[in-house]
C-alpha cells in the first residue's frame, strides 16, 4: 500500500494555516490580559520602585507619568479589539461574549486550514500556496463582514418600524390620555416586531427598583445599535418626565420626520438598484457595439502595419 505523497505547495499551505491559527490564537488569549501602562505605574508605586526619593527627579516624575498613562489609555480605549467586538456584537444582537466569539472563529479557521491541507494530502486537489492562505484567512474576514451586515440589517429593520410605533403612541395618548409609559407599553403589548422587543426590554429594565430612568435605557439602546431615532424618542420621554409636557405633537412631529426619512431611503436606494441594473446592461451593448465599428478601421490599420 503507497501512502500518496503530499504536493509542494501542501507544506506550505500547512505551515501558513498553522502560523496564522497560532497568531489568531495568541492574539485573542494574551493581548486582552497585557496590563495597562496605568496598571503597570501603579505597581510600580506600590512596590517602591516609583518613588521620587528613589528615583532621581528630571522633569517631575509623577506628572509625565500619569500623562503617558493617559494617553496610553486613550489609544488603548481607541483600538481595543475586544471592546469593538463587543460592541459589534451587542450592535448585531448576538449575546456572544467576544471570547467565544474569538474562538469560534479560530476553530472554523483552523478547521477550513485542515480541511484544505487534508485535500492537498489526499490528492484530491491541487491548491496553490496562496490559494490556501486566502482560503483560510478569508474565514475570519467573512465572519467580520457577516457581523457588520447583521448590525446593519437590525439597525435598518428597527428605523423601518419606529414610525409606526411613534404614530400608535399618538393616537394612544390623544384617545386615552395617558403618559408616554403608558402609551408605550400599551403599544409594545400590541405590535410585534424588533423595536417592539427593544423598547419592552428597556421598559422592564427601567420598572427595576433603582434601575435607570426609561429614557436613558432608550438612549443607551440607541447608542448600541447607532440609530439616532431611538435617541429622538428617548429626547421626548426625558421631556415628559422632567417638565410634565405633553408630548403628543411631538411624537406626531417625529413620526413624520422619520417616515420622510425612510422614504428618502427608499427612494435612494431605488435609484442605486437602478443604476446597477443599467451598467451591465449599458455595458454589454455599448461594447460591442464599438468593437463592431472599430474592428475595420483596427483590421486596414494593423494590414498596413504588416
Amino acid at each position: 500500500m503507497t501512502v500518496p505523497a503530499v504536493p509542494s505547495g501542501g507544506g506550505l499551505a500547512l505551515a501558513a494555516a498553522l502560523t496564522l491559527a497560532g497568531v489568531s490564537a495568541t492574539a485573542a488569549v494574551c493581548v486582552p490580559r497585557r496590563p495597562t501602562l496605568a496598571r503597570w505605574v501603579a505597581h510600580r508605586r506600590r512596590s517602591g520602585l516609583g518613588d521620587p526619593r528613589r528615583i532621581p527627579a528630571v522633569g517631575g516624575p509623577g506628572p509625565a507619568a500619569d500623562r503617558g498613562a493617559s494617553a496610553f489609555r486613550s489609544i488603548r480605549t481607541r483600538w481595543d479589539l475586544r471592546a469593538l467586538l463587543a460592541g459589534r456584537l451587542r450592535r448585531a444582537g448576538l449575546t456572544v461574549p467576544p471570547g467565544v466569539a474569538i474562538g469560534l472563529a479560530g476553530l472554523a479557521t483552523l478547521a477550513t486550514a485542515g480541511a484544505v491541507v487534508a485535500a492537498a494530502a489526499l490528492g484530491m486537489v491541487v491548491v496553490p500556496p496562496p490559494v490556501a492562505v486566502a482560503v483560510v484567512a478569508g474565514v475570519p474576514v467573512l465572519a467580520a463582514v457577516d457581523l457588520v451586515q447583521r448590525g446593519r440589517r437590525r439597525r435598518a429593520t428597527m428605523l423601518g418600524q419606529l414610525p409606526i410605533l411613534a404614530d400608535l403612541m399618538v393616537l394612544e395618548q390623544t384617545g386615552g390620555g395617558v403618559g408616554f409609559r403608558r402609551a408605550l407599553e400599551e403599544v409594545v403589548a400590541q405590535v410585534g416586531g424588533l423595536a417592539s422587543d427593544s423598547l419592552q426590554a428597556c421598559l422592564a429594565q427601567s420598572a427595576l427598583a433603582g434601575g435607570p430612568h426609561l429614557d436613558d435605557r432608550i438612549d443607551a439602546l440607541a447608542r448600541e445599535v447607532d440609530l439616532p431615532a431611538l435617541a429622538s424618542l428617548a429626547t421626548v420621554a426625558r421631556l415628559q418626565r422632567t417638565e410634565g409636557a405633553a408630548v403628543g405633537p411631538v411624537l406626531r412631529q417625529l413620526a413624520s420626520t422619520l417616515r420622510d426619512q425612510q422614504r428618502d431611503m427608499l427612494l435612494a436606494a431605488g435609484r442605486r438598484k437602478v443604476v446597477q441594473m443599467l451598467l451591465p446592461t449599458g455595458l454589454c451593448i455599448l461594447l460591442p457595439f464599438i468593437a463592431l465599428v472599430l474592428y475595420p478601421a483596427v483590421s486596414r490599420l494593423l494590414g498596413a502595419l504588416a
